[in-house]
């Protein structure tokens, strides 16, 4: 029996980890059925742009430096490439740790 999509997630990614970031996603979607994604792909000041607007809940950049604009942040590659994501539109609980248990 097919679960119910309770959840949407939005995610943004830089080009070069489109791929990585979709096995991700696909993997994901597996542990967590009742999550849909939605993705796209943009320029790292974009989507930090998109991210603080609201439009997208994670974002997949590179960044040499940490801004100071309220998001929480995470290596996931020994590169400075980092996920950060939006609190205003989703529940706390979906974390760092939810992301790392499926991969």
């Amino acid at each position: 029996m097919k679960k119910e999509i309770l959840h949407t997630i939005s995610i943004g990614t830089i080009h070069q980890v489109s791929d990585e970031v979709a096995e991700l996603v696909a993997d994901f979607c597996q542990i967590y059925p009742e999550y849909r994604v939605s993705s796209c792909e943009g320029e790292s000041e974009d989507l930090r742009e998109e991210l603080q607007k609201g439009n997208l809940d994670f974002i997949f950049i590179r960044e040499r430096e940490k801004p100071e604009d309220g998001f929480s942040r995470f290596p996931i590659f020994s590169t400075p490439l980092r996920a950060a994501r939006s609190s205003n539109r989703l529940n706390r609980s979906f974390s760092a740790k939810t992301i790392s248990s499926a991969v």
